[in-house]
């Protein structure tokens, strides 16, 4: 139970700090976060100044908040839901739409609360009025076009995606120069898919340090960095199915890769340096990690489907 309130709580913490920082113009400019591989920040933060700091990568989330209170209030009494860890069974006893916001963790097979969807807008062009960029979202990196105003330190951008996928819609969005900050809502083309949502974001540069230390999450299943250290067969021959699948996937999420599967997904934007930037990075991936994926790729295809850490 300690751990349920737990995500819980830092889930509704993450939604409501992004909408207050979003809308809190009376806090000060935030400063430009110096990037260093002795520290765990591995995004640099940018102080807007002029229309062309707005150029670049916006990183944020959707709000779930309100979602989120309505889940924590249905499961708060309920048996199945007063441990440690639920099972599917427990999750499929939940109305329909709440079903969709929990995912099985792919190492130890346990149902979790997704966190809010990460999004980022890179912004190509404002000019005479004109925008255009991309959305970078749960595995889609898709093209935005549309118009902007300016009013003093105020810019407007009303821009669509092509609309020619199913999750495609349109963005309208308010970047406040005074506080470096953008808010906004993304409105489907199709309201059946999904409904309109809210979103805040602050412009940062994605910045790739395979060794910078909160990076090493993989030194917690393997004892070694699959980005930068050479991996050999007997470090890779005994491990599950999903621990090298988690592990491959850590090689891309250090290149901002935009994940579509949901579980995969959810691992990586829990952590604050992962930043969907791109729906395509194998060609940035180094001859150390090309080298690694391809050997645990290989023997991803003949692990167990499940490993035996917990008797399960």
């Amino acid at each position: 139970m300690k751990n349920l309130i737990y995500i819980f709580i830092v889930m509704l913490l993450f939604a409501q700090c992004n909408n207050q920082n979003s809308t809190d113009k009376t806090t000060e400019k935030t400063p430009v976060v110096a990037v260093s591989t002795d520290s765990l920040t591995v995004v640099e933060i940018v102080d807007i100044r002029s229309e062309k700091d707005i150029l670049g990568m916006w990183s944020g989330a959707f709000d779930s908040t309100k979602i989120l209170k309505e889940i924590g209030d249905t499961i708060f009494n309920i048996e199945d839901f007063q441990t440690d860890y639920w099972e599917e069974s427990a999750v499929k006893k939940l109305p329909k739409q709440y079903q969709k916001f929990f995912y099985k963790d792919p190492l130890y097979g346990y149902m979790s609360l997704q966190t809010p969807n990460k999004i980022s807008i890179k912004i190509e062009k404002l000019e005479k009025g004109v925008f255009s960029g991309k959305s970078i979202c749960s595995g889609f990196e898709r093209t935005l076009n549309g118009t902007f105003t300016r009013d003093k330190n105020t810019i407007q951008i009303i821009c669509k995606e092509p609309g020619d996928e199913k999750y495609d819609g349109e963005f309208n969005l308010v970047i406040d120069m005074d506080s470096s900050t953008l808010i906004g809502t993304w409105k489907p083309f199709n309201d059946s898919v999904s409904e309109q949502k809210t979103l805040s974001m602050s412009r940062k540069d994605f910045k790739y340090i395979p060794n910078a230390e909160e990076f090493n999450i993989d030194k917690e299943l393997l004892d070694k960095n699959v980005s930068t250290d050479i991996l050999k067969t007997k470090e890779v021959e005994n491990q599950s199915k999903q621990r090298l699948r988690m592990l491959r996937n850590l090689i891309y999420a250090r290149h901002g890769y935009t994940f579509k599967n949901k579980d995969v997904r959810n691992i990586f934007e829990g952590y604050e340096w992962y930043l969907p930037v791109s729906a395509d990075v194998r060609d940035l991936l180094s001859p150390i990690e090309k080298q690694n994926e391809a050997l645990m790729k290989r023997y991803e295809d003949y692990a167990k489907s499940y490993y035996d850490d917990f008797g399960r």
